[in-house]
């Protein structure tokens, strides 16, 4: 097994956060989001979220040499930009604090979006702090997705530091389809995945800004499944779906995390998408909440390059672990 094996994909609510959360809604008022958020026992009482100690251990039992935290849904779209500043900051503070204490960990920076002006000035604020790997994006932006134009300066940012970006799910909910049976995350979160791919190559965000890093999760969703679909029906289609090249192209030029997989969706997305385009991630603690070797096991048994996917080569410049 390689030396070096990163995960991409881990979740985690620092303490500041937690308190940040009831001290927006005590100064700033409530919104539906944060609500949610106060709401969502997971914040506070489940220790695979909160307890480091705890998962220090699952790491280094599983030979996983680097975890890269980020904020889990529901994010809070408060209206205020005071509010949202607030709690980004009390995040990437909280992480970079614990890197200062495990070495083990890193981050990838929210911002307060949708406020772009603020979202540029923490992003530079952010690279400073130990441990910055990056940043973590949902995949839509209280219902606007990367395609947007209001998104350019931040995105001509990211692309000029040559940044990676991770896409994260916000819980895609079809009222009336997807609100029963938890089908909101089973299902929705996989849709959510497979559309703010498609967004971001139909709408030429990929060729527009080749210097961003972007990770999807979870496989890209239905991607893999689909991509033969995608081409032909762009083929002719090409006045409605738009692009001067087969979609598949710009797909394949996207990062896909191996979170939530099994041998044969592993073995389905290499072959499609081209095992280079993988990297290690395990959704922690969503999935394997006990057991964070089985993935890592899964992908050294499964694919033949799985040290370089287990070892995020394909996401960060050589060296990148030993900065900051």
């Amino acid at each position: 097994m390689s030396d070096q094996v990163v995960d991409v994909h881990a979740h985690w609510f620092p303490p500041g956060y937690r308190r940040a959360l009831a001290e927006v809604r005590d100064r700033h008022g409530s919104c539906e989001s944060l609500d949610r958020a106060l709401a969502d026992g997971r914040v506070g009482t489940v220790p695979e979220f909160t307890d480091l100690d705890l998962r220090r251990g699952l790491l280094d039992g599983a030979g996983i040499t680097t975890q890269i935290l980020s904020l889990s849904a529901p994010h809070v779209w408060h209206p205020l930009v005071g509010a949202r500043e607030r709690l980004v900051r009390a995040f990437n503070d909280g992480c970079a604090g614990a890197r200062d204490s495990d070495a083990w960990l890193r981050f990838f920076a929210t911002l307060p979006l949708p406020f772009v002006p603020p979202a540029v000035a923490e992003l530079e604020r952010a690279r400073a702090l130990p441990g910055y790997a990056g940043v973590a994006v949902p995949t839509h932006v209280d219902g606007t997705g990367w395609d947007d134009p209001c998104w350019t300066p931040l995105l001509e940012d990211l692309d000029e530091a040559g940044e990676t970006v991770l896409v994260h799910p916000d819980g895609f909910c079809v009222r009336g389809l997807l609100t029963d049976y938890y089908l909101d995350w089973t299902v929705g979160a996989p849709f959510e995945d497979t559309l703010c791919a498609m967004k971001l190559v139909h709408s030429g965000v990929v060729d527009r800004f080749p210097g961003i890093r972007w990770i999807v999760p979870h496989l890209g969703g239905l991607v893999p499944m689909i991509l033969d679909r995608v081409d032909r029906i762009w083929a002719l289609n090409r006045e409605a779906v738009g692009g001067d090249h087969p979609p598949s192209g710009g797909l394949r030029r996207l990062l896909f995390d191996t979170a939530n997989t099994t041998p044969a969706t592993l073995r389905l997305a290499a072959e499609v998408l081209g095992a280079d385009r993988l990297v290690f991630g395990t959704d922690f603690p969503y999935v394997d909440r006990h057991d964070l070797g089985r993935p890592v096991r899964e992908v050294l048994a499964t694919l033949a390059d799985g040290d370089s996917i287990l070892s995020g080569s394909a996401a960060f410049d050589p060296g990148w672990e030993r900065v900051r």
